[in-house]
């Protein structure tokens, strides 16, 4: 079957949807839109400061869920990753 689709359409199309996604990640960071309740209801039950203020919090009161909150006052994204074998040191 032909590519009825022209290549500058695909293109668009593409940056529409990265656009839309782009928009749904900052409206769920401005709100504070989170998973599973909300921060307001969580009682934490670990809290860690970390170097450049950047804190951890989280409750595994649940026996299949972990809820977390990372907070730093710098302007971005901030991010965290897990290796079941410590591959993600440093």
């Amino acid at each position: 079957m032909p590519n009825c689709i022209p290549d500058t359409w695909k293109m668009w199309l593409c940056r529409l949807i990265i656009l839309a996604l782009v928009l749904i990640a900052l409206i769920h960071a401005t709100l504070g839109i989170v998973t599973k309740g909300s921060r307001e209801d969580i009682e934490w039950t670990h809290h860690i400061s970390l170097p450049a203020n950047l804190e951890l919090k989280w409750t595994n009161t649940d026996p299949e869920w972990i809820t977390m909150e990372m907070s730093s006052p710098a302007r971005g994204y901030i991010g965290i990753g897990f290796s079941p074998s410590g591959g993600m040191a440093g």
